[in-house]
C-alpha cells in the first residue's frame, strides 16, 4: 500500500474558517495524468466543502495563513491517503 498526498485549494471572500467557499480545486498525486498540471480530470474529485472548517473536519490540514488577494482568501490544505 502506498501513501499519496492530496492538495486542496479553497477560495473564500473572508479570512474566516466559517466563510462560505466560492471556489475550490484539488490535485491528487495518486492520479496518473498525461496532461499538464491543472488539467487533472475533475470527475476524480468531489471535495465541494461548504467552508474551510468542513474540510478540516474531514481530515484536511491547513498549510498556513490564507492569502488575501483582491478580496478573495486562498486557503491551502493537504492530506495523505493510501491506495
Amino acid at each position: 500500500m502506498r501513501t499519496y498526498q492530496q492538495v486542496l485549494i479553497i477560495e473564500t471572500t473572508a479570512i474566516s474558517l466559517r466563510a462560505k467557499a466560492v471556489e475550490w480545486s484539488c490535485e491528487d498525486s495518486s492520479v496518473d495524468v498525461l496532461s499538464p498540471v491543472n488539467l487533472t480530470p475533475p470527475a476524480q474529485f468531489h471535495y465541494q466543502y461548504e467552508t474551510v472548517l468542513h474540510a478540516l473536519g474531514d481530515g484536511w490540514k491547513l498549510l498556513g495563513i490564507p492569502e488575501d488577494i483582491m478580496g478573495y482568501c486562498t486557503w491551502w490544505l493537504v492530506r495523505d491517503h493510501q491506495s
